[in-house]
């Protein structure tokens, strides 16, 4: 995601209304990165594909659109991927899925019994200096 950031665009000498890769090494490494064919990721970046009825257009975007389709396409990437982790983290921590009764020991500890106990004598006593006043 932080290696799309590092992407930045120009305007093609060819063709103005297009745009170029201003450091082709930014775009190799992001290739590399991601397994894809340069070339797809240069197309995929810089040229819109446009589909009407059973025709299909490719519109070359300019510098500035190619720029923010890159950012969009950065930032859908960062939302499906904290998406993801926020559920992967949800299930692990799920007591619904990971609860296993069979696991349970039938018998309190000695510190769960002490724990109820004093907090049953701190609210009788509680009560008590309320009734007190």
């Amino acid at each position: 995601v932080l290696q799309l950031g590092n992407l930045d665009f120009i305007p093609d000498p060819k063709n103005a209304d297009a745009s170029i890769f201003e450091d082709d090494a930014e775009l190799e490494s992001l290739s590399e990165l991601m397994g894809i064919a340069s070339d797809a990721l240069q197309a995929a970046l810089t040229i819109r594909t446009v589909q009407a009825r059973s025709e299909t257009f490719q519109v070359p975007l300019t510098a500035d659109k190619a720029k923010e389709s890159t950012d969009a396409f950065a930032k859908e990437i960062y939302a499906k991927t904290f998406l993801w982790l926020v559920r992967t983290i949800n299930d692990a921590t799920c007591a619904e899925k990971n609860y296993d009764p069979s696991k349970v020991k039938s018998s309190t500890s000695n510190t769960d019994t002490t724990t109820t106990t004093a907090k049953v004598a701190s609210s009788s006593s509680l009560a008590d200096t309320i009734r007190a006043r």
